[in-house]
């Protein structure tokens, strides 16, 4: 059963029209009352029209959306994790996914308060409350992959990154994941800096040395040429953010790496339910040792922005 989105005025009945004059109560919506589509909270009429247009948001979601969100997260906080059994995101299908403390991001990440998904709306919500203190410790969550079945696909960090403050990863944690995902299919993403000195050799040795069958972990490129970087370093398989322009075919990058859009992406959107692809389907991201960079378009609020300021924007032109 659908949520009720409206409540219809109780002067014009949603007539909108009173004796030849627009109704004084809601403004000629035929709604005196909307609930947002983002915090879900009852708001008047008027916190939802723009330009005498109305609008899905209230006044303060769309406010709130034009100020970075690094401001309202705490990365100082303790290390903690948020698991579901069975996620509801579209692209990874019902798998398990896990999000991970704000405090793991690294400062360096060129999105940090500049366009991050994790940021934003419903994920945004639950990662702040992660700052808070909600969710599991490092110790119950790899107890909660541990008690996966033997062949479970899964992602860590749907928000969030490795274990460890800021630019660090802490290798002593993260071999304690690899360890309890042994017998699964899991994957992540990683943005800790793994090129030049100081942080980036730390982060080489921690991905070196905590390998392991159960986790893949991607490194995280923000341009082509970042792409070849760190794919020469041969610690680990590469993906890449490219801008959201309807781009769905495949390119290379200058070294001539073969650079594919995510399937889940570049299907053809409405399509069949039964034949559409997910991470449980695909799985080309829990693949070590795969031959092509798997590339995601920009999303969310700030995608165009963020795709305005890719340094590889030239080269998706063609």
């Amino acid at each position: 059963m659908e949520r009720t989105r409206d409540e219809v005025c109780g002067d014009c009945r949603g007539d909108k029209v009173i004796s030849g004059a627009v109704c004084a109560r809601c403004f000629g919506t035929g709604i005196v009352n909307r609930r947002c589509r983002e915090c879900f909270g009852w708001r008047t009429v008027g916190d939802f029209l723009v330009k005498a247009r109305l609008v899905r948001r209230c006044r303060d979601c769309r406010v709130r959306a034009e100020v970075p969100r690094d401001r309202e997260l705490d990365r100082t906080c303790e290390l903690r994790v948020k698991f579901v059994r069975f996620s509801r995101n579209s692209k990874t299908g019902p798998i398990p996914v896990s999000m991970v403390s704000p405090n793991t991001c690294s400062p360096t990440c060129p999105w940090m308060g500049a366009g991050c998904y994790a940021e934003q709306h419903f994920v945004g919500m639950h990662w702040r409350r992660l700052a808070k203190g909600s969710g599991l410790t490092w110790d119950e969550y790899c107890e909660a992959v541990r008690a996966l079945p033997r062949g479970q696909i899964w992602r860590h960090a749907e928000a969030g990154d490795l274990p460890g403050d800021g630019d660090l990863i802490h290798g002593d944690l993260l071999r304690q994941l690899v360890v309890a995902a042994e017998h699964t299919r899991g994957f992540t993403y990683t943005h800790k800096p793994v090129l030049g000195r100081e942080a980036g050799a730390w982060n080489r040795a921690a991905l070196a040395n905590n390998q392991g069958p159960g986790l893949v972990v991607n490194l995280s490129a923000d341009g082509l040429e970042d792409v070849d970087r760190k794919a020469d370093l041969g610690i680990g398989p590469v993906t890449v953010t490219i801008p959201d322009d309807g781009h769905t075919t495949t390119t290379r990058t200058p070294a001539g790496r073969f650079v594919m859009v995510c399937p889940a992406v570049r299907q053809t959107v409405g399509s069949d339910d039964a034949k559409k692809v997910t991470c449980e389907s695909c799985g080309l991201c829990q693949r070590r040792n795969r031959k092509s960079i798997v590339a995601f378009p920009t999303h969310g609020s700030w995608g165009r922005r963020m795709g305005e300021s890719l340094v590889q924007l030239r080269l998706f032109d063609t």
